[in-house]
Order: structure tokens, then sequence, then C-alpha cells
């Protein structure tokens, strides 16, 4: 969570764009899951806390367009579950 924020916040190119933020934040989270379910650890508290971090801090680091698209896409992913 806080290496993705790190990349946020350093990345200057990622605060002009709207796609590739969110899908790099979607799969950088998800990289986090994998990670810990290969390494037979709790896979799910590790992305609950990945994604609680890394939508405090990493969300300051995109536009507000990426902020407001990363927003509907997370409803939406929310309604369809």
């Amino acid at each position: 969570g806080f290496s993705i924020s790190l990349l946020f916040k350093r990345a200057k190119v990622l605060h002009k764009e709207v796609l590739k933020p969110v899908v790099l934040l979607l799969g950088c989270n998800y990289a986090c899951y994998i990670l810990t379910e290969v390494c037979e650890f709790s896979s799910i508290f590790a992305l609950f806390v990945s994604s609680v971090l890394s939508g405090h801090y990493a969300m300051h680091g995109m536009s507000l367009e990426a902020q407001n698209f990363a927003s509907e896409l997370a409803e939406l992913m929310a309604y369809t579950a």
C-alpha cells in the first residue's frame, strides 16, 4: 500500500492521465493479493490493507478525473459483486 502510494507521488506522468493510473492502482493491489497468496499469508487481509492505504494516499496523486473514474469503477464493481 505504501509503495503504491509512493509510486503515485513520485511518477508525475500519472498525475495527468485518467485510465493508466486507475489500471495501475488496480493491478498493484491485485499483485499484492497474488503475492500474499503465494506466500500463504492472509491474502484477503493484505488486499484490504493495501487497498485502504492506496485509496487514502495514492488517490491524492491522481488527477481529479482519474479520482472520479476510480470511484465510479469501484462503485460498479461493488454493484456487480
